[in-house]
């Protein structure tokens, strides 16, 4: 049960794993570090049933609801009703996916907790403690009993967990703690970073660099990273994987991807000019992906930047003498707005994000592959503005690759 990790499941530890989305995947490597925070995944599982039901028997762990042996017998029973063949013995596998994530949800969760700024004044300082591990690590053993202060950027690679079946924890503490248990706030230690390939024999194969004593995939501090640095992060990962969480932040409404993007253009609109900035506004999803592919055009990456220009700069003093320009308001909720439709042009090969605007669409222009100046190849938005939607009504130019131009 949860309880094993501390204390019992508390509020902060369920939020965590509940604002997570089901991310279909090859290999362990294909989602890396601090992406875990928002997107579960089961190396293998590319089903999006199978992945429910391996969420589902997760969560009853978190809530307290099931021990390792009651996951097992779910877990068997997923695997048998979606014909699932994975990798690795069940026991091992089981044990993964179990331990992890309860136990770094934990962790994410206590996190959150010591994030509260009243309890950071009353108890500013971090304990690392070792765990009861089998065969403890001496990197770890020697972090034993180190105290530094919350903030202290040592923490942002060593919070535990720090590898595969690591029980190491951190706790805080006040100065009155401090001096009654004898302990002294210290400096952190040096920092050794060793460069290390992953995931050779798989699809996706890695090289990272990591503190010494930290497993790959474990440096980075649980519950800190949030929706939109996974967007952000999406050119990393295969275009396939980067298109599926596409796809499932599109359906929960992009609520927490859009919250750089609203930092983004509040700032933009303030200063009024164009000063080479760039942020990510969406991701594709499955269908442009197969749709470019279809036309021996695979994009290298699938996230679609926009520059300020297009917001303040010639082109959009253009589109406010046309009478097409986006309003003030429509920048605003680019990154949150639906996605009426998306079209391919059989002219130029762009891709047309249709969106609503009123009396008009909202019409973005994304060219797939796009060579940007300091950015390397990029899904660019290259126009915006309002058009007619029957416009984009004729067959011969435009193919509907999803949803429908609305009259």
């Amino acid at each position: 049960m949860a309880a094993e990790y501390g204390a019992l499941p508390f509020r902060e530890q369920l939020a965590f794993f509940l604002r997570k989305l089901s991310l279909p995947t090859r290999a362990w490597t294909d989602v890396y570090a601090a992406e875990h925070d928002v997107a579960f995944m089961v190396a293998g599982a590319m089903k999006a049933s199978l992945l429910s039901d391996l969420h589902g028997a997760v969560q009853k762990a978190i809530e307290g609801q099931s021990t390792i042996q009651a996951f097992r017998k779910e877990f068997d029973q997923i695997v048998e009703a979606h014909g699932w063949v994975y990798k690795g013995g069940r026991n091992w596998r089981t044990r993964v996916v179990f331990d992890t994530n309860v136990r770094q949800s934990y962790n994410a969760g206590r996190e959150a907790q010591m994030a509260d700024p009243e309890l950071k004044r009353r108890r500013p300082y971090g304990l690392y403690k070792h765990g009861d591990s089998v065969h403890p690590r001496p990197q770890h053993l020697a972090w034993d009993g180190l105290v530094l202060p919350l903030d202290d950027p040592w923490w942002q690679t060593h919070s535990p967990q720090n590898g595969w079946g690591c029980k190491c924890k951190k706790f805080t503490l006040s100065e009155a703690d401090v001096q009654r248990r004898g302990l002294a706030v210290s400096r952190a230690p040096e920092v050794v970073w060793e460069e290390k390939v992953v995931g050779v024999r798989g699809p996706s194969p890695r090289v990272v660099t990591v503190p010494q004593g930290i497993d790959p995939g474990f440096e980075y501090r649980p519950g800190a990273h949030r929706a939109s640095d996974a967007l952000a992060s999406m050119r990393k990962w295969a275009p396939e994987i980067a298109a599926e969480y596409s796809a499932a932040v599109a359906a929960a409404g992009r609520q927490a991807v859009a919250r750089d993007y609203a930092a983004w253009i509040g700032e933009v609109l303030a200063t009024g000019r164009a000063q080479g900035r760039t942020v990510t506004l969406w991701g594709m999803e499955p269908e442009e992906l197969a749709h470019l592919k279809a036309q021996g055009r695979p994009p290298e990456r699938t996230d679609v930047t926009l520059e300020d220009h297009l917001v303040v700069g010639k082109k959009a003093r253009r589109h406010e003498g046309a009478g097409d320009a986006l309003t003030a308001e429509d920048w605003r909720g680019l990154a949150q707005a639906p996605h009426e439709a998306v079209l391919y042009d059989n002219d130029d090969g762009k891709l047309l994000y249709v969106l609503p605007g009123g009396d008009r669409k909202i019409k973005v222009v994304v060219a797939p592959d796009w060579r940007a100046k300091g950015q390397g190849t990029v899904n660019s938005a290259r126009a915006a503005f309002k058009i007619d939607p029957d416009a984009l009504l004729d067959p011969r130019r435009y193919v509907v690759i999803r949803g429908e131009v609305k009259r």
